[in-house]
């Protein structure tokens, strides 16, 4: 009987057949059956050596880790020497997982497949605020959809952020409503929970969320122009004997935003080894969606160009506190330009809107649009579908147009 540490190296290289012990946690250890490496658990109970099926090897959303593994093996121990027997070695694990074990579990796993960590952090937020100190001491199986349901409520009528303090609302509970149903997803593709379990979110009512889709017309462009010019050479005075500063930076962030379409973040964590001006294009390693190539015109590379004179640190938008790290927002410039140009409700995500809306009113296919802002489902895409409308409904005048001038025949001039 092989015995070994249990780790990668040793998992990867069993063939069929092979089972290898721990010799760190005794009984601990795997089999390679011919569907993958399973991880084991052998003890006596009531005077019966029994082994247990723990879960699956591997990296894929159904499978579990070493770390995985090892943490149920410890809570299997710990019931069994309690004298509690096994017999169904998943409803013991049922028995013993608090909601707040699973989130962390989950967590846990969300780290492991490396997923953004702005996601991550947003899930740790819900989990931390909002499900866990109402809910995680109880039974992750025994969570009913009534309790789901009383907390989305409680929720949504929360009140809502104000001054950077996050409190709630209805947004935010239909988050936790999404956190909830990811997280019993993966504990039954993980083998955590049988087939078949439903999330207690399945069927709470979210609440409407309404899409905002705000574009700029052009004269609001022409006087966003001008504000922006003005901070990016003299600024101007405010009321209170204050003034605003020039900001040159800034504003060829808020620029290459207009004329990239990109997304925030990809902006201002934009590294001057992603900039490729011999193919005229940023080959961004990482993105919401993953790595990509973004296009450039001739005037968002006359803009990086330009930029190269403040080239000090390997981000085109290094901080200003630290040349080692990105530019973390621009909301004070951005408050200043919108508030000079006379459009507070303008947010600095509209920019990609704005991008977009030009695209598909100039007659460009979704398809194409879609390309450029890295739309990884097309069906993102198709919230502009309505301004292709534009260019056939001048089409559609002039065919009609004398069409309807013949049937607009004055009532006196027919032949009775």
């Amino acid at each position: 009987m092989a015995k070994a540490r249990i780790n990668k190296r040793v998992l990867d290289g069993l063939k069929v057949g092979d089972q290898v012990w721990s010799t760190e946690v005794r009984g601990f250890g795997a089999r390679h059956r011919k569907t993958g490496v399973y991880f084991l658990l052998k003890r006596m109970v009531a005077g019966t050596r029994r082994t247990i099926a723990i879960g699956r090897y591997g990296e894929n959303p159904d499978d579990m880790s070493i770390a995985e593994a090892r943490a149920i093996a410890d809570r299997l121990i710990g019931k069994i020497a309690q004298g509690i027997d096994p017999t169904d070695s998943k409803r013991l694990l049922e028995s013993s997982c608090t909601l707040e074990e699973l989130s962390k579990s989950f967590i846990l796993r969300c780290e492991q497949k490396r997923l953004k960590e702005q996601t991550i952090k947003s899930y740790e937020r819900v989990l931390d605020l909002y499900l866990v100190p109402e809910l995680g001491r109880a039974k992750a199986l025994s969570v009913t959809a009534r309790q789901i349901s009383n907390l989305h409520t409680k929720i949504s009528n929360m009140p809502r952020p104000e001054k950077g303090i996050k409190k709630g609302g209805p947004y935010i509970a239909n988050r936790m409503l999404a956190v909830v149903s990811s997280m019993f997803s993966w504990a039954v593709s993980s083998g955590t929970f049988p087939p078949g379990t439903r999330s207690p979110a399945e069927h709470v009512e979210r609440n409407a969320e309404l899409k905002k889709q705000r574009f700029l017309a052009p004269d609001e462009m022409v006087r966003l122009g001008k504000s922006l010019a003005l901070l990016e050479t003299t600024g101007w005075d405010l009321d209170d004997d204050r003034k605003v500063l020039p900001a040159p930076h800034p504003v060829a962030a808020i620029r290459l935003l207009m004329l990239t379409g990109c997304r925030l973040r990809e902006i201002l964590q934009l590294k001057w080894s992603e900039v490729n001006s011999d193919i005229g294009a940023l080959i961004l390693d990482d993105s919401k969606t993953g790595a990509k190539t973004v296009p450039l015109s001739d005037d968002a590379l006359l803009i990086l160009e330009d930029l190269k004179k403040f080239k000090w640190s390997k981000f085109v938008f290094p901080s200003s506190t630290d040349d080692e790290r990105p530019r973390v927002d621009l909301k004070r410039p951005w408050a200043a330009v919108t508030e000079h140009a006379d459009l507070a409700d303008l947010r600095i995500h509209d920019l990609r809107h704005t991008f977009a809306s030009f695209g598909v009113s100039q007659n460009i296919s979704l398809h194409a649009v879609g390309g450029l802002l890295g739309h990884a489902q097309s069906s993102t895409t198709h919230r502009y579908a309505h301004l292709a409308l534009d260019p056939q409904r001048q089409v559609a005048n002039t065919i009609s147009g004398p069409i309807a001038s013949a049937l607009k025949v004055n009532a006196n001039e027919v032949e009775r």
